[in-house]
């Protein structure tokens, strides 16, 4: 029962990055991991340079040897087609579990143990657990972490539905257990496309949120705004990032009202 892990790479030079969350994978107690790195219009030098990092992330004998894939695409940003690329490649593999892991986030090492443990003991298609925010400062060598803090708020499928509180590499999908037809995500929304993608997916499937409030990884918040989450700041770089937000958010309010959810007794955690 193999995972694949799903590992957009699409900012050139943040390869330390890339290096880490590589890292996070390959030291996951559950041992058979696939990861797929996808990135979009390497030059030939630097995308060899990508496969190089990703082999020498892959240290233990039973690793599973990570594949790089090289997307050549017209679009300025491409992350959902990125990720529909992975998807190809985890069918074409063959793998039950389906995990998606930005290239500047990480996974604690009981991640998979856990989720893939729920998914074998309930009839779930998803299963859920929670991941901190690290507030970070950036260097040129490391990251200094000065705060911790948990803004997701939510429990159940209801909760989902009304807000994401759900970050990307905070579930695991059965995909043997899911309308292969719903695992795609939509190109032409390149924020909030990980929200759309859940609300097709886990609003149509049954889901397991018992896991919430057990952390299984962290969310990296930089002071130098570098994630596409616009912040509080009054920048021209912040005001770029707003609009473009604002204006996938209105056509995600578009889209949302097209998809059918089901409620299944596993969406729903006692409240109290």
């Amino acid at each position: 029962m193999s995972i694949s892990t799903i590992i957009r790479f699409h900012q050139k030079g943040n390869q330390r990055l890339l290096k880490r969350a590589l890292w996070s994978l390959y030291s996951q107690n559950y041992e058979d991991v696939d990861p797929i790195v996808v990135v979009q219009n390497f030059p030939e030098e630097l995308f060899k340079q990508v496969e190089r990092l990703c082999m020498e992330c892959c240290l233990f004998k039973h690793s599973n040897t990570p594949k790089v894939i090289n997307v050549r695409t017209q679009r300025d940003d491409a992350r959902s087609e990125l990720m529909n690329y992975g998807i190809q490649y985890h069918f074409q593999l063959g793998n039950q579990y389906l995990a998606f892991l930005d290239y500047d986030d990480l996974l604690f090492r009981h991640a998979y143990d856990l989720l893939s443990d729920t998914l074998n003991k309930t009839s779930a298609a998803i299963a859920f657990a929670s991941v901190d925010v690290a507030n970070v400062v950036s260097f040129r060598d490391y990251e200094f972490i000065y705060s911790l803090e948990n803004p997701f708020k939510g429990k159940d499928k209801i909760d989902l539905i009304r807000e994401n509180f759900c970050p990307l590499h905070s579930y695991l999908i059965d995909t043997t257990r899911i309308d292969k037809e719903l695992l795609r995500f939509n190109p032409d929304l390149i924020r909030a496309e990980d929200y759309d993608f859940l609300l097709r997916v886990a609003g149509f499937h049954p889901c397991d949120f018992s896991n919430i409030g057990k952390k299984i990884g962290l969310y990296f918040w930089r002071n130098d705004e570098t994630n596409s989450t616009p912040s509080q700041f009054c920048t021209n770089q912040e005001s770029a990032k707003k609009k473009i937000w604002l204006e996938n958010q209105n056509r995600l309010e578009s889209l949302r009202t097209q998809y059918e959810i089901k409620f299944f007794a596993s969406d729903f955690r006692p409240r109290g």
